[in-house]
């Protein structure tokens, strides 16, 4: 999990940054928890292994590469994140498919973020 912080950070620092799923829950979120994308983006960037929840999981949707969850707390409400580093041949590009209020209260099994 260490090692997927480190390879997703990595490539965050490209010239892409990260890049996020235009889904409506994850816009309103930002709206909902007061958040701007900035600190969004240093919240993500921020992560470390006490924020871990889950993974590797299989991507759902059938694509390749592995899915990661992540968890913070910010204004006493839990953020549920879900990440994942896209390769292709133009390199490794940094994903966040999920930031949102949590749905159901997160478990961190090593310790709590």
């Amino acid at each position: 999990m260490q090692l997927f912080l480190k390879e997703f950070k990595e490539a965050a620092g490209s010239d892409c940054g990260i890049l996020y799923a235009r889904r409506s829950k994850n816009r309103d979120a930002l709206v909902d928890l007061g958040i701007t994308t900035t600190i969004r983006d240093e919240i993500v960037l921020g992560l470390s292994f006490r924020n871990y929840v889950s993974g590797p999981l299989k991507d759902k949707d059938g694509h390749s590469g592995e899915l990661w969850v992540f968890g913070v707390l910010e204004d006493s409400k839990e953020i549920y994140i879900k990440l994942k580093v896209l390769i292709s041949k133009a390199g490794k590009k940094a994903f966040c498919l999920s930031f949102h209020q949590a749905e159901y209260p997160l478990s961190f099994p090593l310790g709590r973020g």
